[in-house]
């Protein structure tokens, strides 16, 4: 719904670009009436009266008033489009968000099932031991705590698939399918080398900083729309009228046609005008500021982005190691608890650990995912990239304006 509204934005846009232009076009006005007289004095003091007029104005001078609306349209047309490309763009990013989460909650949610299965099946061997009187009674109450937690942990995973879920449910209309592609066959692309070959890159595409660009532009038109107001207007103004009474029984028809210039010069309006002029610098400002602060944020979220994505690589092997040592750890743990040289409370952190190191480094790898979706995004190639369907639009005068800054 929302790249639909952004959609109907731009074309309504397009129909203002017509309706300006059309002030260069004449206006063609046809009148009639019809109605019944009556009065006190003449010959007939009741009779019927009909009048028709067509008349034709062509503008030969305005003081630029149609030239400057065109070109301001034709630059908030652009806003448009381009403001349809950013949502797209964030409605991309918004979709592609929610489909990692869904793999990583799936993800988390099996490591949570695994921890509670091996807590399980130490409470059953624990349980068994204390029946017979070889275990003690408090490493049951230990491994029955450690188990109510893991059991926690599972549920606590299935709340946020549930949550992902849903969410993913509210972008695409429709849920999750049970089989999702892994997100490390979708999101594969290249990173810049340095961050500022990807500032460079989002200035040149981000489609909200160049709306943000042309909307300045197009604020400036605007001010030349307000200055036309101290312009006389200048018209060719043709008619031609008849007019027939029904007066004494008698043919009273009567025609009419002229031609000729009509000139306009407004000396005072009450301030109106001085005061639209201002209203359209303080709007041209609003737009600079505007265009400022695309560009700060756009600035942040490639940032961002781009460092978390390189801590990323110096962190997942890292935990990856952790995550192997750790489970490796687990299993001889395991071994040695069964036949004694490990005592329960070994054992349970072990496990602990284990399960610790593998969300961390799962949730790790999907952060990865996540901030190079957020880079994309703000350099204007995500939906690029995922073959999201979209009209061609040339960027070429965009990316030159964008340069500028």
């Amino acid at each position: 719904p929302d790249v639909q509204a952004a959609w109907r934005e731009f074309l309504e846009a397009e129909q203002n670009v017509k309706i300006a232009r059309s002030g260069y076009l004449p206006k063609v006005d046809v009148t009639a009436s019809s109605s019944l007289v009556r009065r006190n004095y003449g010959l007939d003091q009741s009779y019927v009266s009909n009048e028709a007029r067509i008349s034709v104005t062509q503008m030969l001078y305005d003081g630029f008033f149609t030239s400057s609306e065109v070109k301001r349209l034709e630059s908030a047309k652009k806003v448009r489009f381009l403001e349809l490309l950013n949502q797209v763009e964030q409605i991309s990013l918004e979709v592609a968000t929610a489909y990692s989460d869904v793999l990583l909650y799936r993800e988390l949610l099996l490591v949570a099932e695994d921890n509670l299965k091996t807590h399980v099946d130490v409470y059953k061997q624990i349980e068994k031991s204390a029946a017979a009187g070889v275990a003690r009674r408090a490493d049951l109450e230990q491994i029955s705590g450690r188990l109510y937690l893991a059991e926690s942990n599972v549920m606590t995973e299935q709340s946020n698939l549930h949550d992902v879920s849903s969410r993913f449910l509210r972008l695409t209309g429709f849920r999750p399918p049970a089989e999702l592609e892994p997100v490390d066959n979708l999101i594969n692309a290249e990173i810049p080398l340095s961050m500022e070959e990807s500032l460079l890159e989002a200035y040149k595409r981000n489609p909200g900083f160049l709306a943000a660009w042309y909307n300045v532009n197009s604020t400036n038109y605007g001010i030349d729309s307000a200055k036309s107001r101290y312009h006389p207007t200048l018209n060719l103004v043709g008619s031609y009228g008849s007019q027939s009474r029904d007066e004494a029984g008698l043919d009273n028809t009567q025609t009419e046609g002229q031609i000729g210039l009509q000139f306009s010069y407004n000396l005072y309006n009450g301030g109106a005008d001085r005061a639209s002029i201002r209203a359209a610098l303080a709007v041209t400002d609003q737009a600079k500021d505007l265009r400022d602060k695309s560009c700060r944020d756009v600035r942040q979220t490639v940032q961002i982005a781009y460092n978390d994505i390189r801590n990323l690589d110096r962190q997942i092997p890292a935990l990856n190691e952790h995550r192997l040592s750790s489970s490796r750890v687990r299993t001889a743990y395991l071994d040695q608890f069964k036949i004694g040289d490990r005592t329960l409370l070994d054992l349970l952190d072990s496990e602990n650990e284990a399960y610790e190191s593998g969300r961390a480094y799962t949730e790790a790898v999907f952060t990865q995912y996540k901030a190079i979706l957020r880079l994309m995004a703000g350099s204007g190639e995500l939906a690029e990239y995922l073959t999201v369907t979209r009209d061609e639009f040339d960027l070429t005068e965009a990316i030159r304006l964008s340069e500028a800054v």
